[in-house]
């Protein structure tokens, strides 16, 4: 198997070719279940090989097959109420400005309803498992929908599309974690000048919360009445989860779950496809 190393620093360069690059971390790209712990180092909850739950990964040969072509797959599915899939992780140093996160993501849920895999970030020390405790939260949803929470306990946006999110979806979340100031940028043709503590979300390269209520991003959870989420202590703990261990129903594979902080998070296409090539060239063998 392969892992992506970390790309830190401000310099990549490749042959006459000279990239500013953002800080770039691999949350997931090829690792096997064991090295999910060099990541995830607070808690991975991979199934207990009996119940109906768990991760795994997939390739072209495996059944079933990862749906991405360019090798392996984490797949997270959740058919049992006693427990659920869980994956938590704490950053080096914590958050403080711009973010981003990419994910390649294949929603092969088959029953119909809210429950879902979600994507959290919060404070050091803190468990994402409750809601309460973090900055925001994305779901991908096993109707094959996908939520973003915000701001007070019951706003989200959903996607409520007549027709379910099928096949490979990219999924993109640019974040400003810092405690004041907009963050401006422009990607997939949208200017944004995002609020601090709040973020924005692209699927497929389209703005989500594309609501002139929501021009400067959906806020993270600090209205929340029962939230302690401290944004003076950025964002640190990140992971991948099931709803709660009652809940069942959703099955969704993951590829290329990338992090990049920095000045650079959103570069200009020619500079992206260079920071993926060398990506690609620091992966272990």
């Amino acid at each position: 198997m392969k892992q992506m190393k970390t790309l830190i620093g401000a310099m990549v360069t490749f042959g006459a070719f000279s990239v500013a690059a953002a800080d770039v971390i691999p949350l997931y790209t090829e690792a096997t279940v064991a090295e999910l712990g060099d990541v995830f180092n607070q808690n991975v909850d991979a199934g207990d090989g009996v119940n109906d739950y768990g991760i795994e990964i997939l390739d072209a040969i495996t059944s079933p097959p990862s749906p991405f072509n360019d090798g392996n797959a984490m797949r997270m599915w959740d058919f049992y109420n006693g427990d659920k899939p869980e994956l938590q992780g704490e950053l080096a140093n914590p958050l403080t400005g711009p973010f981003r996160v990419d994910f390649e993501s294949f929603n092969a849920s088959t029953n119909g309803t809210s429950k879902a895999i979600r994507f959290r970030m919060g404070n050091a020390g803190d468990s994402i498992t409750s809601e309460s405790r973090v900055a925001f939260s994305l779901s991908w949803q096993a109707d094959k929908e996908i939520t973003a929470k915000y701001e007070n306990t019951d706003d989200e946006f959903k996607t409520d599309s007549t027709e379910p999110l099928d096949g490979v979806v990219d999924v993109t979340i640019v974040g400003n974690a810092a405690v004041s100031g907009n963050y401006d940028y422009t990607l997939f043709g949208e200017t944004r000048s995002l609020a601090a503590q709040s973020y924005d979300v692209f699927i497929d390269g389209v703005l989500f919360n594309d609501d002139a209520s929501k021009a400067n991003g959906l806020g993270f959870t600090l209205l929340k009445a029962s939230g302690n989420y401290d944004p003076a202590e950025g964002l640190q703990r990140f992971g991948l989860l099931g709803s709660s261990n009652g809940d069942v129903d959703p099955d969704v594979y993951f590829d290329n779950i990338i992090l990049r902080t920095g000045d650079d998070i959103v570069p200009e296409p020619a500079s992206l496809a260079l920071l993926s090539v060398g990506a690609l060239m620091l992966r272990r063998r």
